[in-house]
């Protein structure tokens, strides 16, 4: 169960850094 969570939170940290990474390139492109 611990390495299920541990795979979600990485996934969930994984399309957060995404999102951030799109900002950013948006506010670079903006």
């Amino acid at each position: 169960a611990e390495l299920v969570v541990l795979a979600a939170n990485l996934e969930a940290n994984a399309v957060r850094i995404d999102l951030v990474g799109l900002t950013a390139k948006g506010l670079e492109f903006a």
